[in-house]
């Protein structure tokens, strides 16, 4: 069993395992960070990267599902520029995805679509022209 350390995310303190994924302790502890690529039973891979996050005293965003839990970790997980550069990201991975959801298997059940209304990239709001057209 991993030592507890104190971590911070966004002002909330948070006493989690040493080691275990920044992502999986947020969502744990009702920090709503956004991932597609997190899935239970695989090895993160970070290929999304709508889950990046912030560290003090580290430069630039890293995604939080490869970033793991030390020692007085201070992290912020939502400010505008992390939620911009998501919605960026996010526009991007949609403009690959034919996103004709009434016809789609998942019968709206579905965290892609999700986070496209989360973010407000309905069809006519997106930067990135579809490819799949």
């Amino acid at each position: 069993m991993s030592r507890l350390v104190k971590i911070i995310i966004d002002g909330k303190e948070i006493m989690a395992p040493e080691g275990e994924p920044v992502l999986k302790v947020a969502k744990e502890n009702g920090i709503p960070i956004p991932s597609l690529c997190f899935l239970e039973g695989l090895t993160p891979s970070g290929l999304c990267r709508l889950c990046i996050v912030k560290v003090e005293g580290r430069p630039g965003m890293v995604p939080s599902c490869l970033l793991t839990v030390q020692e007085g970790m201070k992290i912020i997980a939502f400010d505008e520029e992390l939620e911009n550069t998501r919605k960026i990201l996010l526009d991007n991975i949609l403009s690959e995805h034919n996103d004709d959801c009434i016809n789609c298997d998942k019968d709206g059940n579905c965290e892609l679509q999700d986070l496209a209304y989360r973010y407000g990239l309905g069809r006519d709001k997106r930067m990135f022209a579809p490819l799949w057209q």
